[in-house]
């Protein structure tokens, strides 16, 4: 499980005509993003840009009173190296009408601390493990 503090991550929306959209953790959306950010094709396909983007169902998401994000990371998630973002959609005014918009969140990245040393030892088939944080 990934907490995530921030402020503001789910907001009440400020234009009462604007709806509820964006005020409670189901309606966020957490993308870890794996070297690039993936883009959009034309014809609707996802373009790969480094790795293939994580995005957590919003149904999984929780949140305290506090304002903390829980995220639930899927098996196999890559979480060091990445990025993470936080989208807050929103009805928003824009040309005259409430238009759903979304508001992304700075990125943040987990920065791993190695601590462990790992070696194949290929004269007797075995693996070497040395705790370098000791």
């Amino acid at each position: 499980m990934l907490e995530i503090t921030g402020t503001d991550l789910a907001l009440t929306n400020p234009y009462q005509q604007g709806g509820t959209l964006g005020s409670n953790a189901k309606d966020l959306i957490v993308t870890f993003i794996v070297g690039g950010a993936d883009t959009t094709n034309p014809d609707g396909t996802i373009n790969t840009v480094g790795g293939k983007d994580v995005t957590i169902d919003s149904s999984t998401l929780t949140m305290d009173s506090a304002g903390d994000l829980f995220v639930p990371v899927p098996p196999g998630a890559q979480l060091a190296g990445t990025y993470i973002t936080v989208t807050r959609p929103m009805n928003l005014p824009l040309d005259g009408s409430f238009k759903r918009q979304l508001i992304v969140s700075n990125q943040v990245q987990l920065i791993p601390s190695p601590q462990y040393v790992f070696a194949a030892n290929g004269g007797d088939d075995t693996v070497s493990m040395i705790n370098a944080g000791l």
